[in-house]
């Protein structure tokens, strides 16, 4: 018998078996994920609404999106309370 037919013959008993708890572990895993992962997205959505209403001039340099404009001010603030650029 060939390496791979023993090797495959040996998998059959380890890989793949199920159990029912794992598989109910699994669901509420995948539940969670699935509802922080919509929070994530609420929780941008708003970041995007309120970053569209303070329209801040970084926004009008190349490669600063609504994101990263939400990161930089989150970090530094309001820029006027720096005396120089």
């Amino acid at each position: 018998m060939s390496d791979f037919v023993r090797l495959k013959e040996l998998a059959k008993n380890t890989v793949g078996r199920t159990n029912d708890f794992l598989l109910l572990e699994m669901a509420a895993v995948l539940d969670i994920y699935s509802h922080l992962d919509s929070k994530v997205d609420e929780i941008e959505a708003k970041v995007k609404d309120y970053i569209a209403i303070l329209n801040p001039p970084m926004l009008s340099m190349n490669g600063i999106g609504v994101l990263s404009a939400a990161v930089i001010l989150s970090e530094f603030g309001d820029f006027s309370n720096f005396e120089n650029p």
